[in-house]
This record gives structure tokens, sequence and C-alpha cells, in this order.
């Protein structure tokens, strides 16, 4: 008898790992930590508390922010993949992962120090003097921000182990692969910025809420998207959470603004037209669009970027 390994695998990567390493090894690998301690936190409230330890009305809202859909999370240099085989439930999550990783750091960009760079700041790094007492003092750093982009397929997924050497012991390691790990690869490479791509075929697979609120068809192309950051929204809330459009907009903006005229300007000027997009279609599914249109275009006014409306509202 065939063995079905179909399952749903994502493929993310840093972005601006690698000319973030170039310029600050130390500060670069901060990203690291950042989704480390985020992975960490949800398995810990995972175990904690359980989603059907949650009363039915909020069991929605602890399965979008849980990763018990992640079968695997394998991590390699600033490369990540992950395994489910639920792909509902692993869309909603890997949304709430990403916004996580994104969140951690955000407030340096609301209101930069540095304009120029909304990633400098100060952190406290500490020493011994030369009499051996301990003295704290404050150096420049850079938080750059943990944002992924990546690609998302769904098909043949084998986990094998495989023989590695850590620190020069052998052991075994748990591995992925699997014609869906090669697609997933191939889709995190035809994109800009902090985005999440997939065939259109998958879409047959995603349960209708889930499509209608955090997934859009890319025009003219036969690829879609997840709509990460709009699971910051929370529906029963209303129109209420549409605060936090303003958040992540004016952090998209700062820091487009910071890196302009550098090759990773159009990086972040996707992402301030992912997170638009994502605000306005979320709102029209819960039954707020015009209310929701008002507020993005009286926020790109605002910031100035009226002569970027039709590129920002593609939607």
């Amino acid at each position: 008898m065939e063995v079905n390994n179909n399952k749903i695998v994502a493929f993310i990567d840093l972005l601006a790992f690698s000319n973030n390493v170039r310029k600050n090894t130390g500060d670069a690998m901060m990203a690291f930590s950042n989704y480390n301690a985020i992975l960490h936190s949800k398995i810990k409230n995972g175990i904690a508390h359980p989603i059907d330890s949650y009363p039915k009305e909020l069991q929605e809202l602890a399965k979008n922010t849980a990763i018990d859909s992640f079968e695997y999370f394998i991590p390699f240099s600033d490369s990540i993949f992950i395994v489910s085989g639920d792909v509902s439930s692993f869309i909603t999550q890997l949304s709430s992962f990403v916004y996580n990783c994104f969140h951690f750091t955000s407030h340096f960009y609301i209101n930069p120090k540095d304009i120029s760079d909304p990633t400098k700041d100060k952190m406290v790094s500490f020493s011994f003097d030369e009499k051996g007492e301990l003295v704290s003092d404050y150096i420049e750093a850079h938080y750059y921000p943990t944002i992924f982009r990546g690609g998302i397929a769904y098909g043949e997924v084998f986990p094998i182990d495989l023989w590695s050497i850590a620190n020069k012991n052998p052991e075994k390691r748990q591995n992925v692969a699997g014609k869906a790990i090669v697609r997933a690869v191939e889709l995190e490479g035809k994109v800009k910025g902090p985005r999440i791509i997939f065939d259109a075929s998958l879409l047959t697979y995603i349960d209708e809420l889930v499509k209608s609120r955090y997934v859009r068809k890319i025009t003219n192309s036969d690829y879609c998207e997840i709509l990460w950051p709009a699971i910051k929204y929370i529906s029963q809330n209303g129109f209420q959470d549409a605060q936090f459009f303003h958040e992540m907009f004016t952090c998209a903006i700062n820091l487009w603004k910071g890196y302009n005229h550098t090759p990773y300007s159009e990086h972040y000027f996707c992402f301030i037209e992912l997170i638009v997009t994502s605000t306005l279609q979320f709102f029209e599914a819960i039954g707020y669009k015009e209310e929701a249109l008002k507020m993005v275009k009286e926020a790109i006014k605002n910031k100035g970027l009226e002569d970027k409306t039709s590129s920002l509202i593609t939607y």
C-alpha cells in the first residue's frame, strides 16, 4: 500500500541577514535569539495552557497563536524549514510566529533615535575595570528587524535521520526531504520583501475563513501569499483592533525611509504594501471595508505618501 507523505512545508529565510552580517555579526545574530525566544515562549505556553483549557470563545484565538500544528521546525543558518499536516492551522500559526518575531523589536522603529537608521539604538555592555570591578556602559547597537521571506508548498515530505558532527561529537539529527521541500525553496526566491508565497493550487486545502482573512491571490500570477500582519487583528474585537495598523505601518515606513536609495528599499516598500493589503482584506472579511479603506487612505496622506497611494492600495 502506498504511504501518503503529503505535508505542507514552509521554507523561510531571514530577510537581509547576509547584509546585516557584513555590517556587524553580533547585531545580525540577535535575530536568532529573537525568533528562538518566540518559539520557546510558544512551546512553554502550549504546555502550560493547552488549547482545550481555554474557554470555548477563546479557543479559536488560542489555536491561531499556538504552534501545535508544527511537526518539524528545523533551523539552519538563517533559514528554517517548518512542516505540518494541518494546512489551515499552519497558515494562521505560521502567521502568528512570523508576526511575533517582527513585533519583538518593532518598538525601536516606531520612534527611532536616528530616523536615517531606525535600527540604531543603545545596549548595555558589561566589563571589568582595572580594579576588577564590574562596570556597565551603553554602546551603540543595531536592532535589525526579525522578518522572513518564504515559500510554502504542499506535497511529498519525508523525515530522515542523518549523521552529523557537533563540536566533534557524532550524533543523529532529523532532516526533511521531498518534492514539497524543493518547491518551497524555489518559491522563496520569487518575491521581494517579507512575503511568504505559495502556488494557487494549494488554495483547495485551505479553510474558507482562513482564505478570506489571511490569504490573497497575487494579481497576474499563479501565486498566493499569506497576509501574516492580519493575524494581529482579532475578529471578536470588531474595528477597534484597527489601531494596530498604525503601529505596523509606521514601523515599515520608517524602515523604508531608513533604507531609501539602497538595494533594500524595495523590500521595505513591499512590507508597507503587505501591511496595507492585510489590513484592508481582514476588515472587509469581518464587515468593515469602508472604515478600513478610509483609515488607510488617511494614514497614507498623513505620512506624506499620497503619490504612493495607487502603489500601496492594490487590493
